[in-house]
């Protein structure tokens, strides 16, 4: 406010420079001289027409005016460039070492012991904890295996004497026959019948105790080339077998039904059994006593089992 006061006045001085002023003059016009206001004649009505106020000193500052209104509020500035990455920093010091670890004590455990009945270890904490590492029992026994292949037919034995009668022993020998005894006597025995020698009994003798319950089992082979005489190699409703055909003639052992001493028994397979053709089923089943002695083949095989 100050300067535009000041302003003010310069202005009205430059503005009023030809004029002057007159207090106390006569009635004659004189010319106005040496005054700062121009060089002219003052008359009556030029006297005092203008008053012309000079700057004088300075004078104090007034009180101070109202506050203005608050502008308006200014928008956001642009977000400023990232800045540079600072300098990394110093490594830190290093750590306290960490506390000792706890000691574990091991024993070892011998065969029954409470914990680990087939042997191993005992572990033992600092704090007295007890941990138990045990040895593996043993694993249950394995299923019984498959039945081995059949053995090698035994050598024949020797040719029985002629009997009296109808009757006669086709054949007998000693063999190894199974696994309840390791020593019996074998006999095959037939029939001399209607000019036939048919198949009459399987005989074994010599049989220790201990094969109560087994089985016995016989192998018969027919022959495979040649005429066939027995009356089940028949082709119609009694065919029981044909050449090359292996039949099977089996019975349990019982003690209700063998005979002789202890440790000496005897067990028959007769001529009325019912056997099986394991090479083909043919219209009836064999029989001992449908097969003649003349069809079978050199070897015959035993078991008990």
């Amino acid at each position: 406010m100050k300067k535009i006061n000041r302003a003010i006045i310069l202005l009205l001085l430059f503005a009023l420079t030809g004029v002057g002023a007159t207090f106390a003059a006569d009635g004659q016009s004189e010319n106005i001289q040496n005054f700062f206001l121009g060089n002219a004649p003052v008359t009556s009505s030029d006297l005092n027409p203008v008053l012309v106020l000079l700057a004088g000193p300075e004078g104090p500052p007034g009180p101070a005016g109202v506050a203005g209104k608050d502008g308006f509020v200014g928008l956001n500035g642009q977000d400023g460039k990232d800045g540079i990455d600072g300098a990394p920093g110093v490594p830190g010091a290093q750590g306290e070492p960490g506390a000792p670890g706890a000691s574990v004590v091991v024993v070892a455990l011998q065969v029954g012991d409470s914990n680990c009945p087939v042997g191993g270890s005992k572990l033992v904490a600092s704090n007295g904890t007890e941990s138990f590492i045990c040895n593996g029992r043993p694993g249950q026994p394995g299923a019984t295996g498959a039945t081995g292949a059949t053995g090698a037919t035994g050598d024949a034995g020797a040719p029985g004497t002629g009997g009296t009668g109808n009757g006669t022993r086709y054949g007998v020998g000693s063999l190894g026959i199974g696994a309840c005894d390791d020593d019996v006597e074998v006999e095959l025995k037939h029939l001399f019948a209607g000019g036939q020698f048919t198949m009459n009994q399987v005989l074994i003798t010599g049989l220790s105790d201990t094969c109560n319950s087994y089985t016995l089992k016989v192998w018969l082979t027919i022959r495979a080339t040649g005429a066939l005489y027995g009356s089940g190699s028949v082709v119609g409703a009694n065919l029981a077998y044909a050449p090359g055909d292996e039949i099977r003639c089996e019975k349990v052992i019982s003690n209700t039904s063998w005979t002789g001493t202890a440790n000496n028994r005897t067990v028959s397979i007769d001529a009325a059994n019912t056997c099986t053709n394991i090479t083909a089923t043919r219209t009836v089943a064999p029989r001992l006593n449908s097969m003649s002695a003349r069809d079978l083949s050199d070897y015959v095989g035993f078991e008990i089992g």
